[in-house]
């Protein structure tokens, strides 16, 4: 038990940064190139977003709009054809 936990030591002590230094947009250097970038980025993304979000509510608003429609005439005639075959089989049996 006691060499399983030695063969790591050294694997730990190798993991362990010298130095970390973050970049402009962590270190909060709000006139950086860096960060002006990724706010570009970020605002992008919400235009994105915002562009398929109105994309789906703008499809579902047609679907409930197409629901809502009279049927034309032939599927309507279609329907009442189906409706009375359904009714007189029904007497008959």
């Amino acid at each position: 038990m006691r060499t399983r936990w030695l063969r790591f030591v050294p694997l730990l002590l190798l993991s362990v940064p010298a130095n970390a230094v973050a970049c402009a947009v962590c270190m909060g250097a709000p006139g950086s190139k860096i960060a002006d970038a990724g706010n570009g980025l970020v605002f992008t993304m919400f235009g994105l977003l915002g562009l398929i979000f109105s994309g789906i509510g703008g499809f579902c608003f047609y679907l409930m709009r197409q629901a809502k429609a009279p049927l034309p005439a032939h599927e309507e005639l279609a329907r009442l054809i189906y409706t009375q075959g359904l009714e007189e089989g029904r007497h008959h049996a």
